[in-house]
């Protein structure tokens, strides 16, 4: 019995992995979830770069957990601030890098 494209797709996100084989199935469904991925890691992409441009113009706006406004000092602020963009900006890196290893077939 084969796997519909929707159950292989299940499949890879909820074990990370593609079967190569189950009867017949190959690389075709794997090269479909490929480029699904790397759309869905594209749009992350845009999504973080979006979220940190708009942080560090106005990061006071975009604390929606309130870290910032019960701070005690503008040092820990800062801080705050700092730690938040390098996050971003490591998310952001993250997702190129799972793009480049589904270029490179890992």
């Amino acid at each position: 019995m084969l796997a519909s494209a929707r159950e292989w797709y299940k499949m890879k996100m909820i074990t990370g992995d593609v079967p190569i084989r189950l009867t017949g199935a190959g690389k075709g469904v794997k090269l479909l979830l490929s480029k699904e991925s790397i759309k869905s890691f594209k749009n992350l992409m845009t999504e973080h770069q979006s979220k940190l441009t708009k942080y560090k113009m106005n990061s006071e706006r975009y604390d929606n957990v309130g870290r910032l406004k019960n701070t005690p000092n503008q040092l820990i602020k800062n801080k705050i601030i700092q730690t938040r963009i390098h996050y971003l900006k490591h998310e952001i890196k993250t997702f190129h890098q799972n793009i480049n290893n589904i270029f490179n077939g890992k």
